[in-house]
């Protein structure tokens, strides 16, 4: 995760000083999402019929999206 942070915040840092000062504010926001990512454990989610309506929502979004 330091890794992560430090690359985003280069890239952050490249950004704001050569392209969109917005941008490159925005773009340290990616930082949000560590405690997201720690918190994941591993396992799938418990209820299998959730798990299945997610499965064939993504299936039908992601085309779509690309359309």
């Amino acid at each position: 995760m330091l890794w992560m942070m430090f690359y985003v915040f280069v890239y952050a840092t490249v950004y704001f000083f050569a392209l969109d000062r917005v941008y490159g504010i925005l773009q340290l926001a990616v930082v949000l999402a560590i405690p997201v990512l720690a918190m994941y454990n591993g396992e799938r989610g418990k209820n299998p019929r959730v798990n299945r309506f997610l499965k064939w929502a993504f299936y039908v979004y992601y085309p779509l999206h690309l359309l």
